[in-house]
């Protein structure tokens, strides 16, 4: 789980993106054809590798 949260921030300090950006608009889950629940996942990240 560690090697995870160093990928995740190594990951966010270089896109300058954060999972806990997300405003829950759903505009990305329209527009997904795997119809992934992208805003469930973003939570399980915030949860997991921001905490």
């Amino acid at each position: 789980m560690e090697t995870s949260k160093i990928k995740y921030n190594a990951f966010v300090i270089s896109e300058n993106a954060q999972a806990s950006n997300c405003v829950k608009c759903g505009s990305c889950e329209k527009k997904c054809p795997q119809h992934i629940r992208i805003r469930e996942k973003l939570e399980e990240v915030v949860n997991t590798l921001e905490k």
